[in-house]
């Protein structure tokens, strides 16, 4: 039996106690212990069963575990062994590491005192073998054996042992005292020796001498007679240079790039000697020696130009020169201006010469700016010597940014150069001025007529080069000049101030007078450049007087319209024509003034990017060209708006003056009220190509406007087409909107058609005016749907129309 069996069995004598308690009489009671008596041997049998399960069951688990028990036992005792043999070896370990430590402790000692004996020996060697060479003057061997010396550690020459064993007769002084003395006297011998075979210039005995300084530890002193030497030889070379000169042509500024050239020669020849026998950062010391004396002998140059030149004279002359011809173009009328005594002025400052200096200026900034790269180079090749990779130049060294030239540049040089840049542009601007020049557009004009009189404007080629004044070509020429001049100094102060300056003068002075002389010449009201009509009366009245023109024969009538052209414009219309010839001159010249300023700009950006000069920021000694590149599209951008206002202002002056008259005049018959109800007869038998009113709008268009496309700008010329555009698109739009109830269907598609052919003749030359034409498009694209389409199912149109217009031009037919 389980124990929940006996449990169960327990719960049901548990249930005896009510049914005693229910028990009335003996038989009851009886039958009551008879089965209580039952039940009790039930659980007797159960007690004793579950007791013998529960014995055997733990027998075997204490058994179980005596097992391991003698098993632990065993394993403990292997573990007690095992911890004797570790403090065994961990004795012997300690023992073994005294050991070693005690050997290696003895085995530095004796290196210890091997080494001593080995550095002792060697030093009482190489005592005697110096004082030997001393005695025998041979200064190479002593200065070896003085090195080897220096490269013992200091304890040994002053240990007590060697002081009391190395010195001799000969050598009574303590080692280290006698190195002093050799060192000092050497060191005084050899600087001796190196002047004496300096001045004697002998190249075996310099470098001789030279290569000894280290061997005693007297670097310095080496580089200092070095450099001493390398001084004295630019100094002699650039006094010779200007010996030389002296009585000739030669100009300072060669003098100046002859001793470049000299000490870029010395730096390249002489550094490998020096690297060969001292660290390359010691050639950094000869290199700022050599700036000082650079320093020196450039300033030196270019007092004596400056002194030769008189500099300080045309500087208060250039000052106080107060530009007469510029003002009075500016104050006064071209009929008012009085004549400036040009002899005069050129006497006192002569313009040429202001050119010579300041060529001579630049040349002398550019070689300065090419001496700066180079001395740069070799600073970061020897000053980086450990780092190959860092040789590019991003700042100038010390030796040259601080440099005594490099502040006279600053100080002196450049202020000149800024001042007498800025006269040369001022006086250069007032001479071009004053022999300013118009080309003759009589040939353009005729060749314009015969163009459109043979109906060939289709096979006009514009020339390369439009007229324009002579004042453009030499302000460019003048700019481009200056402008490479500055550039090529690599000052990145004389180019921005420069800019500035040009920017200056271009708006106060050039685009100020050419605004006042296109004021003094705008075209009177409804004038014309050339009278078509009176130029056919003209050629038809001289082929009257004279022998009748063949049917076929183009060059004789082409003959007759020039001839009427050229007595119409000498004796008829002279003053109208030459007024608006030389406004549309003067209009060329600020656009061609402006694309030349900006492929000029364009230019000197190339020349910018190229990497043989060196630009430094103003004030800094970083070099940077990007600040350069930035200045320069200022320029260009400023100038650029300036011209493109006064472009703009002028061409519509144009416009309103001769352009907008004749555009009422020519749009009378176009689109007549009554071209529009066509039956479909007069639909079959009307033309396929342009209505008679849309061919005669386009024939005397062709004869208004061409004449300019020949000679303007295509700048100007887009200008001035896109204003007659905006107005001609505005009458069209109102001539439309004036047919309501007077077109159906057919005309128009006739409409349609017209406009079409009208908008592609007038925007063949320019497509993106045809976006001046939407709203006239738009209205004809509503009005010619068919009755079964919306205007809601034309999809994703942009539209310029409101919906009212939109509504409107639907309803435009009369059948409708």
């Amino acid at each position: 039996m389980t124990i929940d069996q006996t449990c169960q069995s327990l719960e049901d004598l548990g249930h005896l106690n009510g049914i005693l308690s229910r028990c009335s009489n003996v038989n009851e009671l009886q039958h009551f212990i008879h089965v209580l008596d039952s039940e009790k041997e039930k659980t007797d049998t159960a007690i004793k069963t579950l007791h013998s399960s529960s014995y055997k069951e733990e027998s075997a688990s204490v058994r179980e575990l005596e097992l391991k028990r003698i098993e632990l036992s065993g394993t403990l005792g292997n573990m007690k062994s095992l911890v004797s043999v570790t403090t065994d070896a961990h004795q012997l370990g300690d023992q073994i590491t005294t050991k070693v430590k005690y050997l290696d402790q003895e085995k530095t000692k004796v290196l210890q005192t091997y080494e001593f004996v080995n550095n002792v020996q060697v030093l009482k060697t190489e005592l005697a073998n110096a004082h030997l060479s001393i005695q025998n003057e041979d200064w190479l061997k002593a200065c070896e054996s003085i090195n080897v010396i220096r490269q013992l550690p200091d304890w040994v020459l002053t240990s007590r042992f060697v002081n009391a064993t190395v010195p001799t007769s000969a050598l009574p002084d303590e080692p280290k005292e006698v190195l002093e003395v050799w060192i000092k006297d050497l060191s005084q011998l050899l600087t001796k020796e190196f002047d004496r075979a300096a001045r004697e210039r002998n190249p075996d005995r310099i470098t001789y001498y030279f290569k000894l300084f280290p061997l005693v530890g007297q670097q310095s002193i080496g580089i200092k007679s070095y450099s001493s030497f390398i001084c004295n030889i630019i100094h002699e070379q650039s006094r010779l240079n200007m010996k030389t000169s002296q009585g000739t042509n030669t100009s300072h500024a060669f003098l100046i790039l002859k001793l470049f050239e000299t000490i870029s020669n010395i730096l390249i020849q002489h550094s490998n000697v020096i690297k060969k026998h001292y660290e390359p950062r010691y050639i950094l010391d000869v290199m700022q020696k050599i700036q000082n004396e650079c320093d020196l002998q450039c300033g030196l140059i270019f007092d004596t130009f400056w002194d030769t030149q008189r500099l300080d004279r045309v500087v208060n002359l250039v000052r106080e020169y107060d530009y007469p011809i510029l003002v009075e173009a500016l104050t006064t009328s071209s009929e008012d201006r009085s004549n400036v005594d040009r002899q005069l002025i050129d006497e006192r400052i002569s313009l040429s010469n202001i050119g010579d200096l300041l060529n001579e200026l630049a040349f002398i900034l550019n070689r300065w700016s090419m001496y700066c790269k180079f001395f740069s180079n070799k600073w970061n090749e020897f000053g980086n010597e450990g780092e190959p990779g860092k040789t590019e130049i991003t700042s100038l060294p010390e030796a040259l940014f601080n440099s005594a030239f490099m502040s006279k540049i600053k100080e002196r040089i450049n202020p000149v150069f800024d001042t007498l840049s800025t006269f040369y542009l001022r006086r250069s601007l007032e001479k071009a001025y004053e022999i300013e020049e118009f080309p003759n557009i009589t040939k353009n004009l005729n060749q314009s007529v015969q163009l459109v009189l043979t109906h060939s404007v289709e096979s006009f080629v514009p020339p390369s080069s439009k007229p324009a004044s002579s004042l453009i070509d030499d302000l460019v020429f003048v700019l481009n000049n200056i402008y490479k001049r500055a550039v090529s100094t690599g000052q990145s102060s004389i180019i921005n101030n420069l800019i500035n300056s040009t920017r200056r003068i271009l708006e106060t002075n050039f685009l100020s007078i050419v605004a006042k002389e296109l004021k003094e010449t705008h075209p009177r009201y409804n004038t014309q450049l050339i009278n078509f009509k009176t130029i056919l009366t003209n050629t038809a009245t001289a082929s009257r007087q004279g022998t009748p023109v063949p049917a076929n024969d183009d060059t004789s009538f082409i003959k007759s319209a020039t001839t009427a052209l050229q007595s119409l414009n000498l004796n008829n219309d002279e003053s109208n024509t030459a007024r608006i010839s030389k406004y549309l001159i003067l209009l060329n010249s600020i656009s061609l003034f402006d694309e030349y300023l900006s492929q000029l700009v364009s230019n000197l950006l190339n020349e910018v990017e190229t990497d043989y000069l060196v630009f430094l920021e103003e004030g800094e000694n970083r070099i940077n060209r990007l600040n350069l590149k930035v200045i320069l599209e200022n320029l260009t951008g400023k100038i650029h708006g300036i011209c493109d206002a006064s472009l703009t202002q002028h061409v519509r002056i144009l416009y309103t003056q001769v352009f907008k008259p004749r555009l009422t005049k020519l749009t009378v018959n176009l689109f007549a009220e009554n071209e529009f109800l066509l039956t479909l007869e007069e639909f079959d038998s009307i033309d396929s190509s342009n209505s008679d009113g849309v061919s005669t709008f386009l024939q005397e268009f062709t004869q208004l406007t061409f004449p300019y496309y020949a000679i303007m700008t295509q700048d100007s010329y887009n200008k001035l087409i896109a204003m007659f555009i905006d107005q001609l698109s505005k009458d069209l739009e109102e001539k439309i909107w004036s047919l309501e109830n007077k077109c159906n269907e057919l005309g128009l598609i006739k409409l349609e058609r017209s406009t079409s052919a009208l908008i592609t003749s007038l925007t063949k030359l320019n497509y993106k005016l045809r976006d001046r034409f939407v709203r006239v498009t738009q209205i004809i694209m509503v009005s010619n749907l068919g009755d079964d389409e919306e205007i809601d199912n034309l999809g994703e149109m942009h539209w310029v129309l409101t919906p009212t217009e939109r509504l409107k031009a639907r309803n435009l037919r009369v059948d409708r």
